[in-house]
């Protein structure tokens, strides 16, 4: 791959905005693997905190793929763009409000595991929508260049955000690592609101056929 098309992609400046703005909310999303499992920990109920991190953790992913089956119908024929900040909203309010309700120490369990779900309900939608938007910025000579770029970032976000998370614990409580986390999306809705392309509806991000087929063959009893 040319050098040239990873410098026109990075002189441009919506493509470098809304790379920008991927990468901190990759890096947010890094913080919180360390961050949701250890407020899960001291959230627990009494005698319940290792089934309890498993549902927590779970939450913070499983709705994603429940929401791209279900909510087919109303996200598909969205531009790309609405997706993105449909998904950051979302993610932004609801981890918003788990970081203000712990640091006010009102943070009950079940609201938690509620609040973690809604803010991961439109997770494959919105990153549909950002790779489509990625795509329509860089062209079909640059979908490669983009595409490894953002993959970068959220590979890079992988092994720090953890990392940090783990330092930043030892000196800041994880509502405050949390609000970062949320911060993080409004900074990637801002981002994308302020990107103008021509990207129209995704592609599905699941076959919900495909979906819905292999669903059955896990509720088979001989399984």
């Amino acid at each position: 791959m040319k050098l040239q098309t990873y410098r026109r992609l990075l002189a441009d400046r919506q493509t470098r905005r809304f790379l920008a703005g991927l990468g901190v909310s990759a890096l947010g999303d890094g913080l919180s693997i360390v961050t949701i499992a250890w407020l899960a920990v001291v959230t627990a109920p009494a005698g319940d905190s290792g089934v309890f991190v498993g549902i927590a953790v779970a939450a913070y992913t499983l709705p994603g793929v429940i929401g791209a089956i279900l909510l087919r119908r109303y996200v598909a024929g969205r531009p790309a763009r609405e997706m993105v900040l449909g998904h950051a909203a979302l993610r932004a309010s609801c981890l918003g409000l788990i970081a203000v309700l712990s640091i006010a120490g009102a943070l009950p369990p079940h609201l938690f595991v509620a609040l973690l779900a809604g803010s991961s309900l439109l997770y494959a939608w919105g990153n549909a929508g950002e790779y489509t938007m990625l795509s329509a910025l860089a062209g079909p000579d640059g979908r490669l260049a983009v595409n490894s770029l953002a993959s970068a970032q959220v590979s890079f976000a992988t092994i720090v955000g953890p990392v940090t998370a783990g330092v930043l614990l030892f000196v800041l409580s994880p509502g405050l690592i949390l609000a970062f986390d949320a911060l993080s999306f409004a900074i990637l809705g801002l981002a994308a609101w302020r990107t103008r392309t021509d990207a129209g509806p995704t592609e599905p991000p699941v076959d919900t056929r495909a979906a819905e087929s292999g669903f059955r063959l896990l509720r088979r009893r001989d399984l």
